[in-house]
């Protein structure tokens, strides 16, 4: 009677899981807040440029802009309270000044005044103004965006920094996470907020300006939530982080 060896049975284990990818945050500059100045700049200079004999109006446009954006940038807003108190003076002012211009004269001074007030510039004053702030942003998205970062893993935060790469590294587990919304037109533009991190170990995290802060908190949360650990027999694997050197 032959005897028959058993054959080792190949068992497939389940498809290694891809480590969640990390989420990378920024704090960015408060001066990412004058584009829309930049916005109004290259459009006067490209009305100017095909429609000079209407210098006044982009005048006036330029002018507006630069306004509104200078008080958005001079003075935090951080409740909708002050927004609201702001846009109704506005609307006051601006209201007075088209009933006093076009519909009843209560104030000849001002109507004097503003007669004589003829906004204009030729059209390299906006494309100079506009290629200013173009350049400023490009040098920001060369700094900040590209050699200041921090990138957010299931069980370590790292920092790079500086030309060089300098790396610092937090624990992530445990950590504490809130956001502030510090502006409420800063919110408004770019949906950025302040978003304070507390490691277990080290002082706390706070980035500035951080863009789309509600969706990379949202982020954050389920990467930190989907933190597993699978223990195999003499070996602890967990998921996240960069590879350690060997």
């Amino acid at each position: 009677m032959e005897s028959t060896t058993p054959q080792p049975v190949e068992r497939r284990g389940a498809p290694a899981k891809r480590a969640p990818r990390p989420v990378k945050l920024w704090s960015w500059p408060k001066v990412i807040f004058y584009f829309p100045l930049m916005v109004a700049s290259f459009v006067c200079a490209i009305g100017s440029t095909f429609w000079p004999d209407r210098a006044v109006t982009w005048g006036t446009i330029f002018v507006i802009v630069f306004l509104v954006n200078t008080v958005i940038m001079g003075f935090d807003f951080p409740r909708t309270s002050s927004l609201n108190l702001v846009l109704f003076i506005m609307v006051v002012l601006l209201g007075g000044f088209l009933v006093n211009q076009q519909v009843y004269t209560f104030w000849d001074g001002l109507q004097t005044i503003t007669a004589r007030v003829r906004p204009e510039a030729n059209n390299q004053f906006y494309w100079l103004f506009g290629g200013i702030f173009a350049v400023v942003f490009l040098i920001v998205w060369l700094i900040d965006f590209r050699f200041n970062y921090w990138l957010i893993f299931p069980n370590e935060i790292i920092h790079r920094h500086g030309f060089l790469g300098s790396v610092d590294r937090y624990p992530a587990p445990g950590l504490e996470m809130k956001s502030e919304i510090t502006d409420v037109f800063e919110y408004a533009m770019l949906r950025s907020g302040r978003l304070i991190i507390q490691p277990t170990k080290g002082p706390a995290i706070v980035l500035d300006t951080v863009m789309n802060i509600d969706r990379k908190q949202v982020q954050i949360q389920r990467l930190l939530d989907a933190l597993s650990v699978e223990i195999v027999p003499g070996e602890v694997h967990r998921q996240g982080g960069e590879p350690s050197p060997r």
